[in-house]
């Protein structure tokens, strides 16, 4: 049966990006190999509004493929927010000296804009007759010219035109608000424009009867735009949490008319953490899903992860049986040899553990991984070797993928200028670091702060933030998973806590331990030039 399995230039090891997968050409694709869990019913529920998770671990995969396809009744689609959309958001708060609590007002019109074209495009036009929604939907064509576009650009510029907005909906919504005196709008009446405006959405959704679920995901906060400062930033979208908040619970799951909508926010946790949100340790048990890939190197083979990855394989066989094959399968044969144990001093480990030790343990890091090596097989290689995973460029391209992924989730909070500068720190980080274990400790972490601060200040310029003290690097570099902190040795091996390992729904962002061991990532430590 071997022979019946496709060549490893055959199989496609998908995208990193699993926005791509939206184009109708690679949804069957996607299909295919997606890997469907319990999380995909829990973010269905209906008293789930966030998923949290870093990037490459799905959040994007997981709304991609509720939106390409109707699972449970659901219709759901997904809001990208863009550089130009936070432009715009700025420029509104520029012009209306905006709050936090103005921010949220802003955000529930334009989430109850989008929700009703959605519904609007999805349900039978039948419940539509004779109804307040009908006359509203009138007034956002005469708005839009009748070229209204489901983009959150286009609802922006809704709110931000609140007085015209608002006086085209009480022309059309006249005679449906009853003996409603002339109603006058104005520039100055900013806040009651837009509550006058909120009313008629929640209003006209309510006096329809939905057939279906919906749910509309918001896409794209975690990527801070370089021209948008980070307080501004954050001020932001805070207003667009505490907005998908409201909605869900005091207007959508409180009222039996539209206990059907539903607007989750894609978010990463430690983004999440810095939302302002009351009771948060209830919310991230209660409202939201976690996606997490935990696993450990005894029971790999039980794991998600695991099945990810082997479902990728086994899914784009030709072959019937191949395709039903139990997990694992097809994993053993692309993948039949072991690699070094360490401890045991034998080749004994299974050659998924290797992929582990390199990645975040995450989905995206393994296809990364497995798309590199795939570029250096030859045209008839059947299987994957040791020596292919082994092999020094595929090491460096994917060390400098994991950089630049460092890279991005770096620039939520700082400045892309000050991104040279965290790499340079390596270099006076390096002398201190044990080569051979990529070990240092934390006396010599301080000392290498202290030298790479002097250098900054001889060069006459000021310390940046991201190097405000040793310990706040420190706490960075673990965030950032450069670094586990040893906490002891069992057996004469090294406990490694690792910050993707140690996070759950109780600690969400865990703490480095000050005054102990360190150790870099294997994966990242070739493209910070601290080993070769």
């Amino acid at each position: 049966m071997d022979n019946a399995y496709k060549r490893i230039t055959d199989i496609n090891f998908g995208e990193y990006d699993a926005t791509n997968y939206r184009d109708s050409s690679s949804r069957d694709l996607f299909n295919r190999i997606f890997y469907r869990d319990n999380r995909l019913d829990q973010i269905l529920e209906n008293n789930k509004y966030f998923v949290l998770g870093d990037k490459g671990t799905g959040k994007t995969a997981y709304s991609v493929y509720l939106s390409n396809n109707v699972i449970d009744d659901t219709y759901a689609s997904i809001i990208y927010m863009g550089e130009t959309e936070y432009g715009k958001f700025v420029r509104i708060k520029e012009q209306r000296d905006l709050i936090l609590s103005d921010y949220t007002d802003v955000w529930r019109v334009i989430l109850l804009l989008l929700m009703s074209d959605k519904i609007y495009k999805t349900e039978d036009r039948s419940i539509f007759n004779g109804k307040s929604f009908s006359k509203l939907k009138e007034a956002i064509d005469d708005f839009y010219y009748s070229a209204f576009k489901p983009e959150i650009k286009s609802a922006i510029e809704f709110v931000e035109q609140a007085k015209d907005s608002a006086a085209v909906v009480f022309e059309h919504l006249r005679g449906e608000m009853g003996d409603s005196k002339e109603i006058k709008f104005s520039d100055t009446r900013f806040q009651s424009n837009l509550m006058f405006l909120e009313k008629q959405f929640i209003n006209a959704l309510e006096g329809i009867k939905v057939s279906k679920k919906y749910i509309i995901f918001i896409d794209g906060i975690d990527v801070r735009p370089d021209n948008i400062n980070y307080n501004e930033y954050l001020e932001c979208i805070k207003g667009l949490a505490q907005a998908v908040w409201v909605l869900n619970t005091s207007t959508f799951q409180s009222n039996k008319a539209l206990k059907k909508l539903k607007i989750m926010l894609l978010i990463r946790p430690d983004i999440f953490d810095q939302m302002g949100l009351h009771n948060m340790n209830n919310k991230l048990n209660d409202n939201c899903v976690l996606l997490e890939w935990r696993t450990t190197y005894q029971h790999y083979r039980t794991s998600r992860l695991f099945e990810v990855v082997d479902k990728l394989f086994r899914s784009q066989q030709d072959v019937q049986e191949l395709k039903n094959a139990k997990v694992g399968e097809a994993w053993d044969h692309y993948f039949p040899f072991k690699v070094f144990n360490h401890k045991e001093r034998a080749l004994s480990d299974s050659s998924f553990i290797p992929f582990l030790r390199y990645s975040f343990y995450r989905p995206r890091d393994i296809l990364a991984y497995l798309s590199i090596m795939k570029k250096y097989c030859k045209s008839d290689q059947s299987v994957f070797s040791w020596e292919d995973f082994n092999h020094s460029q595929v090491q460096k391209e994917y060390s400098h993928y994991l950089l630049g992924e460092i890279r991005d989730n770096l620039a939520f909070y700082h400045p892309a200028s000050d991104f040279d500068l965290f790499r340079n720190f390596f270099q006076y980080l390096k002398p201190y670091v044990d080569v051979k274990w990529r070990e240092f400790n934390y006396n010599d972490f301080v000392l290498a702060y202290n030298k790479f601060t002097t250098h900054i200040g001889n060069q006459g310029n000021s310390k940046p933030l991201i190097f405000q003290s040793a310990d706040y690097v420190l706490q960075l570099l673990f965030e950032l998973n450069i670094i586990a902190y040893i906490e002891e040795y069992r057996d004469g091996v090294p406990y490694q806590r690792w910050y993707f390992k140690e996070r759950s729904h109780a600690n969400i962002r865990p703490k480095v331990k000050i005054n102990t061991t360190y150790r870099m990532h294997k994966g990242i430590a070739q493209a910070l030039y601290v080993v070769m």
